[in-house]
């Protein structure tokens, strides 16, 4: 169900757990984003930029350079968000699967590899979705971006749009 609901074209239809952990990644990934910001689920689009970091392991060495601040809260304690969120993406991703398995323990710890894993995550995520009006712009007179999908018109998803600005 996780993915027929992911491509609903009714907001009331996508509830958070018809498609964990992505609702719960995105709002995760919202809690430090700027106020007066447009805010769009793009499953599909974070799914995309996801897959995008494990196609290899140089690939995640790469794009996942950098772990979470320690004072994030990170931890793959299991019974944090992380360790259930983690579950979770090994299922979906085999790519994923097979890049912790070569990774770690030779080159990463678990906690390091989890760690570099989200912080690039989010902030793929931030990138994804929480575009200015100039961003939008910029892609559609540039190449599109590596490992983004372009953000799916409104009908497609769940917008909450900022309030309108007061005219002069």
């Amino acid at each position: 169900m996780g993915a027929a609901a992911a491509n609903r074209s009714d907001p009331e239809d996508l509830y958070q757990d018809d498609v964990f952990p992505w609702f719960h990644l995105i709002q995760w990934s919202a809690e430090s984003a700027t106020s007066n910001r447009v805010f769009r689920y793009d499953i599909p689009g974070v799914q995309e930029a996801a897959r995008g970091l494990t196609r290899t392991e140089d690939a995640f060495l790469e794009a996942c350079p950098n772990e979470l601040p320690r004072d994030s809260g990170f931890s793959m304690d299991d019974n944090t968000n992380f360790a259930e969120w983690a579950g979770a993406l090994l299922e979906w991703n085999p790519e994923l699967r097979f890049v912790r398995f070569r990774l770690v323990p030779r080159r990463l710890t678990e906690d390091a590899f989890w760690s570099r894993y989200f912080a690039t995550l989010r902030q793929s995520i931030q990138d994804l979705l929480f575009r200015t009006s100039s961003d939008e712009e910029d892609l559609e007179t540039s190449d599109k971006a590596p490992g983004h999908s372009e953000v799916p018109p409104p009908s497609s998803g769940i917008v909450a749009e900022p309030a309108p600005a007061p005219s002069d």
